[in-house]
């Protein structure tokens, strides 16, 4: 069994501020999202800073999907769990939102999560930053 790795990424426009997402890639056909994505994944590799990593943040898929909605999880992607509790013999269910982070620990965790199907992409850093309030006791 050899596991094939793909790899995806997208990126944060700061300045116009909204994610772009590559599209499909066909031959010669490359479209702007895309030569932006791989212009700003060339620049990470190569250790190049410039303004234009300064407008860009790019963002790794980790290769896991979502229980609920099967979309793929990015680093900056805020997702919930329920924790189950138990008290006074009942059972309850805490709710945690946790932001993904650039680190295998973090990417390990929703890989337990959604393994049992308690793991929603509810938002991402960028486009929903209320999602991680101190009124929801995020963990990070």
């Amino acid at each position: 069994w050899i596991y094939k790795m793909i790899y995806k990424y997208r990126v944060w426009d700061k300045v116009n501020k909204k994610m772009l997402y590559p599209d499909g890639m066909t031959g010669d056909n490359v479209n702007k999202n895309t030569e932006i994505i791989m212009f700003r994944l060339a620049q990470e590799m190569n250790g190049c800073k410039d303004e234009f990593q300064e407008q860009y943040e790019l963002m790794p898929c980790i290769g896991l999907k979502d229980s609920i909605h099967k979309k793929n999880i990015y680093v900056g992607d805020i997702y919930t769990y329920n924790q189950p509790l138990f008290k006074m013999g009942k059972q309850i269910y805490k709710k945690h939102i946790i932001i993904v982070e650039d680190n295998i620990s973090s990417w390990y965790q929703i890989y337990c999560l959604s393994s049992v199907g308690n793991c929603n992409v509810i938002g991402n850093i960028y486009e929903t930053p209320e999602l991680i309030g101190e009124e929801y006791g995020n963990e990070m």
